[in-house]
């Protein structure tokens, strides 16, 4: 497994890049904003949104697929990530 951190703005971030393996990954927000996420053209009104919880959001991320997240205009907030690292 690997960890790590991305911040997220109103500018769509790439959390997990594409591979050759489906993967369960976990996330987890550090502030108190909402994010979004989805494909690389995700915004802020069509995105999957999530908001602070105590524990991880699981997702899967199928072969061949990335996932990205934005803020809410004039917002931000921190990610960690919990992915295998398979390769």
């Amino acid at each position: 497994m690997r960890s790590y951190q991305q911040t997220v703005t109103a500018t769509a971030a790439q959390l997990i890049a594409p591979d050759n393996i489906p993967r369960v990954a976990y996330i987890n927000i550090v502030g108190n904003q909402t994010i979004a996420v989805g494909n690389s053209a995700v915004t802020f009104a069509t995105g999957l949104q999530l908001v602070k919880h105590s524990a991880p959001i699981q997702i899967t991320v199928p072969f061949g697929e990335s996932l990205w997240a934005i803020c809410d205009t004039n917002q931000t907030d921190d990610v960690r990530i919990l992915l295998p690292d398979a390769d």
